[in-house]
């Protein structure tokens, strides 16, 4: 929605004022209180109608990450290739190697804050994923906290940076700019908690 995240706030703004109409026209039986009270009901109607027809850029990043982070768990490459920038190749390999090495399973994303810049074409965007993650060590589920850097590419949201970051502190974990200037091996990607 073009002025709230979602419709609930105008529909609740409406609903008061149509209770407020109704107790009017209940207590002075006029008929413009009437006519208000159905006016904001609809008003209620054309909210709602607004929040799923109108998607800002920030609900555009969101369902990009949704998009992403199911795919990954599916091991879909070619669905996380699709939300991955062309010239981002290293990234793209870091997301190989990293559905190559583990197995996700009953993943959770969570905390989802998009901050939108330059003019909105590009994004920050810090979320939260929690899975069952199985490789061949070892089993566990893990928590995790990604900031991912995005831009628009033919008019989609791309994923073009990734940092991971600590769960509980928020201090970084592992940085893919460092990884690109230490030349990233499989063996930097092994070492991360998958």
């Amino acid at each position: 929605m073009w002025f709230t995240e979602n419709a609930w706030q105008p529909m609740l703004l409406f609903a008061i004022l149509a209770m407020i109409a109704a107790f009017g026209w209940y207590r002075r039986l006029q008929t413009r209180y009437l006519v208000l009270c159905f006016c904001c009901l609809g008003m209620m109607g054309v909210a709602w109608y607004a929040d799923r027809t109108i998607v800002t850029e920030r609900e555009k990043v969101q369902e990009a990450i949704l998009e992403i982070t199911h795919a990954f768990a599916a091991k879909d490459f070619e669905g996380v290739h699709s939300r991955i920038s062309q010239r981002s190749l290293d990234l793209r390999t870091l997301a190989d190697m990293a559905m190559n090495l583990a197995t996700l399973e009953n993943m959770r994303v969570t905390d989802i804050q998009v901050e939108l810049k330059s003019e909105a074409t590009r994004a920050v965007s810090r979320f939260r994923v929690n899975a069952l993650i199985t490789s061949e060590r070892a089993s566990a589920r893990e928590p995790a906290y990604i900031e991912a850097r995005w831009q628009t590419e033919e008019g989609r949201w791309r994923m073009i940076d990734v940092k991971f970051l600590d769960p509980i502190t928020g201090d970084v974990e592992a940085d893919l700019m460092q990884l690109r200037r230490n030349h990233l091996t499989v063996s930097d990607v092994s070492r991360w908690r998958f």
